[in-house]
C-alpha cells in the first residue's frame, strides 16, 4: 500500500498549547484510495519522515500567517514550507488543500498580494470548469467549498486548470514542480466525488 504523509491542523487549546489535529476524514479518504496516510510531526525531521513516502498532502483549515499571524500559524507555515520545499527537491507529488493551496502559491510568490476574499463560498457547493483536461476529461464537476479566501494572483510555475464562472482559481497543476493545488476538500463529500477521486489517483501517477 502506498504511503501517504499529511500536515496535521495545528491550533491553541484552552491551555494555550499547540496541539496537532486531522479529521478522521482523512483517513478513511484516504485508505478508501488504497493509501496508508500517516501523521507528520512538526518536531520529527522532515528527512526522515519523507523516506519511502509516495506522496505529501498539505492540508487545508485555518489561515496562513501572513493573513492570520499567530503563534500556530507561524509555526505550522514554517513546518510545511520546509515540507513542501524538501518535496519538490525529493521530486515527491504534493497535493496542497484550501489553505494548503494558498500556502504553496505564497511560497513560489513570496507576495502577500496573490490573496484576497471572496464572497459565498464557505459551505456551498458549486461547479468548476476545466480549462485544460489534464486532469479530467469533463467539462465541469459539482465540488464542495468551505473558503473565505481565494487565490488571485497564481504563480507562474503553476497552470490554472479549473475555475469557477466568475473566474475564481480552484484547481492548478505543475507537471515541472509534481504540485496540485486544489480549493476544495476531496476528502470531504462532493456531489462529484467518482471524478475528484480520479483526479487525485491521476495526478499521483502523472509522469
Amino acid at each position: 500500500m502506498r504511503k501517504v504523509l499529511i500536515s496535521p491542523y495545528l491550533e491553541l487549546n484552552k491551555y494555550n498549547k499547540i496541539v496537532l489535529s486531522l479529521n478522521l476524514e482523512w483517513f478513511s479518504y484516504l485508505n478508501k484510495l488504497g493509501f496508508y496516510a500517516i501523521f507528520a510531526n512538526p518536531e520529527n525531521s522532515i528527512q526522515d519522515q519523507i523516506k519511502n513516502i509516495n506522496f505529501i498532502i498539505i492540508s487545508g483549515g485555518g489561515d496562513i500567517s501572513k493573513i492570520k499571524r499567530n503563534k500556530s500559524n507561524i509555526l505550522r507555515d514554517k513546518f510545511e514550507k520546509k515540507l513542501i520545499n524538501e518535496g519538490i527537491k525529493k521530486k515527491i507529488p504534493i497535493i496542497a488543500i484550501c489553505r494548503g493551496f494558498q500556502l504553496i502559491n505564497h511560497l513560489l510568490n513570496k507576495n502577500i498580494k496573490d490573496i484576497g476574499k471572496v464572497k459565498n463560498h464557505r459551505n456551498k457547493n458549486h461547479f468548476i470548469y476545466f480549462k485544460k483536461n489534464i486532469l479530467c476529461k469533463k467539462n465541469k464537476i459539482l465540488v464542495n467549498s468551505f473558503h473565505d479566501l481565494q487565490i488571485i494572483k497564481l504563480n507562474n510555475k503553476l497552470k490554472k486548470i479549473a475555475e469557477t464562472k466568475n473566474g475564481n482559481i480552484e484547481i492548478a497543476f505543475s507537471k515541472k514542480k509534481r504540485i496540485l493545488g486544489l480549493m476544495f476538500h476531496p476528502e470531504r463529500y462532493n456531489k462529484d466525488q467518482v471524478d475528484v477521486d480520479k483526479i487525485i489517483k491521476k495526478f499521483i501517477n502523472f509522469k
